[in-house]
């Protein structure tokens, strides 16, 4: 069929009378392209009802699968809640116990192990100021043999 016919049709009837056409053949010719153009339109109509059911099917599956995911999201969200306060927990007892070992080891301190300490850390302060005191001792002796020295020379 040429394309000038599909593209105007009440201009074809007029254009594509033959010679010694009757009336009845073009009409019968109209009709009959008009059926045929008829069947295109509801085959494209077909396809077009085909692709909506696929794509509605699609979507259905879709969105069950996003259901069901959100549904796993959802759970694990609570059981990460549950993990994540069982653990606050944990660390206040652990703190608490922490604390009160603290306090019974204070408490096991006696005082005479608290002297003992302060005791030892004087010795240290003693044994420093006597290092102290021979280092400016030596000095003193070096820089008396100098003088002396430079006294014969």
């Amino acid at each position: 069929m040429e394309p000038s016919l599909e593209k105007r049709p009440v201009q074809s009837a007029e254009f594509c009378n033959q010679e010694g056409e009757n009336d009845i053949t073009k009409w019968h010719r109209q009709f009959c392209l008009l059926a045929y153009k008829l069947e295109q339109h509801f085959h494209g109509v077909d396809e077009a009802d085909k692709l909506c059911q696929r794509a509605q099917k699609e979507l259905q599956t879709l969105e069950l699968k996003m259901r069901e995911k959100c549904e796993i999201i959802e759970q694990n969200a609570a059981r990460k809640r549950e993990l994540i306060s069982a653990l606050i927990e944990v660390k206040k007892k652990l703190r608490m116990e922490l604390g009160n070992a603290a306090r019974a080891l204070e408490e096991m301190i006696s005082d005479e192990a608290q002297n003992a300490l302060s005791y030892e850390a004087s010795a240290w302060i003693c044994c420093c100021i006597k290092t102290g005191c021979v280092v400016v001792l030596n000095i003193v002796a070096v820089y008396a043999l100098f003088r002396i020295t430079q006294l014969f020379l």
